[in-house]
């Protein structure tokens, strides 16, 4: 099952990428996320909030990517973690609205998964803190 759940999580990052950030256009993400998703980005972020469901990821992934004039994303690695919980090492690189310089991070999340579907994404600093909450460690 752990496979299987790598490759959910794989095709919600491509649905992601396919759509140019754009999830009001990205199905093939909300394909597999379940309706009631919890997107926590409460450790990385700082209005510290938990968004829930198709609507709430729009919201916070449009407030995110609002904030550039350039943005990319890359997975830099998938780990299958429990037999429910996937981590993501991920990439982010973009350009702040109204500058020249590019800024570049990695981040760990752990995405869980229940019946085939994301119910939650939990984004972290980085990759230790996503193992750690996945019950796992380096």
């Amino acid at each position: 099952m752990p496979q299987e759940n790598v490759e959910i999580v794989r095709r919600a990052l491509d649905g992601i990428l396919a759509a140019g950030y754009d999830l009001r256009r990205a199905e093939d993400f909300f394909e597999v996320a379940d309706p009631d998703i919890q997107f926590d980005i409460s450790r990385t972020n700082p209005d510290s909030h938990v968004y829930h469901g198709r609507d709430g990821v729009i919201e916070a992934l449009e407030q995110w990517i609002g904030t550039w004039d350039a943005y990319e994303l890359q997975a830099l690695d998938l780990i299958d973690a429990t037999p429910d919980r996937v981590v993501t090492v991920i990439r982010e690189r973009g350009r702040l609205k109204g500058s020249d310089a590019w800024v570049e991070h990695t981040r760990g999340a752990v995405w869980t998964i229940k019946d085939q579907r994301i119910v939650r994404y939990e984004e972290h600093q980085d990759r230790s803190e996503a193992l750690e909450a996945a019950a796992l460690s380096e």
